[in-house]
């Protein structure tokens, strides 16, 4: 199956920046969109991320409809679409959560369209159109959860264009996806959030605060009402994962009251294992060497090291602030092939900045 016209209705962060991907592909001919208001429909075609707008006569052409509206519009959302939908046509959602979304799907389209359901491992505690990206998929886990009778033409057609925005293809089934989300995102939200909650009655704390902290919490800024959905739509999966936890943080507080240090080590240890030994989130970071720099408080200083970089064809994969340390200087941590990483180093070490290696 050859998609060549896409629908997306929901121009939030995901949508708009699957529309986006999608018109920067080489494949699809037209991206049209609609959104639950038409403001962000005419800021989506102003941005480029649509074609155009999405209505019945345009969702009748679609091959491939993707539902990117909030979880608890779904069923709203299907039941609007199912007349006009052609058949043949392929329906997938972005929603991450897939056990009760299929099921939703199931009851409401017409047997001769395709469902394949699809949670893109992709996004940032950011929402809305103006956080949209194209680049947001790259290399970013796409997990697809196909019905048993799904055509392998249609899957393959859905795999090959998602291909083509970067994205890294997982396929699943619906209650095994929502387990394994529960454990990797769903309760690390909670955790995050139980960790700002923690601080409310002492603040002051928040002067103490490190980069530990920030990474820990970042999360935590994300939609409520999004999140809300999430997890009681996939609460039986959530409430396993939490107490799951519940019975580590017991093991840490009985080794803590009986001052049992050699537990506590064990602990961390392994923690610290585990962590050394997981395979990168990203595959093209495997073979990957962090530099961490210390870098001036400046206009144009990143740009600065990029040129730097760039003069020696030393590709940076990835880059991230860490922080500020003091007025005036901060630190940057530099992603790029680990075969290049001691020529960046030294690199940036020659012009002034202080750097060191970190491996991935």
């Amino acid at each position: 199956m050859k998609i060549k016209k896409v629908g997306i209705i929901g121009l939030g962060v995901i949508g708009a920046s699957l529309g986006m991907a999608l018109r920067n592909s080489s494949s699809v001919i037209q991206v049209a969109g609609r959104d639950l208001t038409e403001k962000t429909a005419l800021q989506a075609l102003e941005v480029g991320a649509i074609d155009e707008h999405l209505d019945a006569r345009l969702l009748g052409e679609c091959d491939l409809v993707v539902i990117a509206t909030p979880l608890n519009t779904i069923p709203q959302v299907a039941a609007e679409i199912k007349d006009s939908l052609k058949p043949g046509a392929l329906v997938s959602d972005v929603g991450s959560v897939k056990g009760w979304v299929m099921q939703v799907l199931q009851q409401e389209l017409p047997a001769e369209v395709h469902i394949v359901g699809g949670h893109p491992m992709a996004g940032s505690e950011k929402s809305g159109l103006s956080a949209a990206d194209k680049f947001l998929f790259q290399n970013a886990a796409y997990v697809l959860t196909p019905q048993p009778d799904t055509p392998q033409d249609i899957l393959a057609g859905l795999i090959e264009l998602l291909k083509t925005i970067g994205a890294r293809i997982a396929i699943m089934d619906a209650q095994e996806h929502d387990q394994a989300v529960a454990q990797v995102s769903h309760l690390p939200h909670l955790i995050s959030a139980a960790l700002v909650n923690n601080l409310q009655n002492n603040p002051e704390a928040l002067a103490l605060a490190g980069g530990g902290l920030r990474d820990t919490t970042r999360i935590a800024a994300s939609d409520p009402e999004l999140w809300e959905n999430i997890l009681m739509l996939n609460s039986n999966a959530v409430t396993q994962e939490i107490k799951n936890m519940q019975e580590l943080l017991q093991n840490y507080l009985k080794a803590l009251e009986a001052g049992d240090k050699d537990k506590i080590r064990r602990c961390l240890a392994t923690a610290r294992d585990l962590k050394k030994n997981l395979p990168s989130i990203r595959p093209c970071l495997e073979d990957s060497c962090d530099i961490i720099a210390i870098i001036p408080d400046q206009p144009g200083v990143i740009g600065n090291l990029g040129s730097l970089l760039g003069k020696e064809q030393i590709n940076i994969q990835n880059l991230q602030l860490l922080g500020v340390r003091d007025e005036d200087e901060g630190t940057i941590r530099i992603t790029v092939k680990r075969e290049s990483a001691p020529t960046a180093c030294q690199l940036l070490k020659a012009n002034g900045f202080k750097a060191w290696l970190r491996e991935l």
